[in-house]
């Protein structure tokens, strides 16, 4: 469609049908995504602000406490520069948010995410990649076969 190469007869045939077939997995998709309010009863929040909102409302400190927990736990990963000081060279800015949830426990939580989105591409590849089985078994039955011996391995 966006070649304008669907009226084509190579590709006439299947375009309107796999357009069709998309709109109905994203509208099926979209059915199932409901947005939380609650949990066990709890309301939800999902900005700082929110949290603090719901913290005075109900005179309690519970949202308050699970950031505080969260930031505490964060302070190793971070190097806090003096203001006005020029970062290291080779970082770059990062951003990220804060997401909440509830436990079955009903203890708040919040949890630092990085916005990974909006970062750019590392240079050197970050895929951690995933030995299937088979592959195991043929590159164990390789060196069995040519005598080599298997010194080390981690599955």
């Amino acid at each position: 469609m966006s070649r304008n190469i669907s009226t084509q007869p190579a590709f006439a045939w299947w375009v309107p049908r796999t357009l069709r077939r998309r709109d109905m997995i994203i509208a099926g998709i979209n059915s199932r995504v409901r947005c939380i309010t609650h949990k066990y009863g709890i309301q939800f929040p999902r900005t700082i602000e929110e949290t603090l909102r719901i913290d005075r409302e109900n005179g309690e400190k519970h949202w308050r406490k699970a950031i505080d927990k969260e930031m505490e736990n964060l302070k190793v990963a971070f190097d806090i520069l003096p203001q006005g000081s020029k970062p290291p060279p080779g970082y770059t800015l990062s951003s990220g948010h804060l997401v909440f949830d509830v436990r079955m426990t009903l203890k708040r939580k919040g949890r630092w995410v990085k916005d990974g989105h909006k970062t750019p591409e590392p240079q050197c590849s970050t895929y951690a990649g995933v030995v299937s089985r088979k592959s195991v078994r043929i590159a164990l039955t390789y060196a069995a076969l040519n005598d080599l011996p298997v010194c080390a391995a981690e599955i």
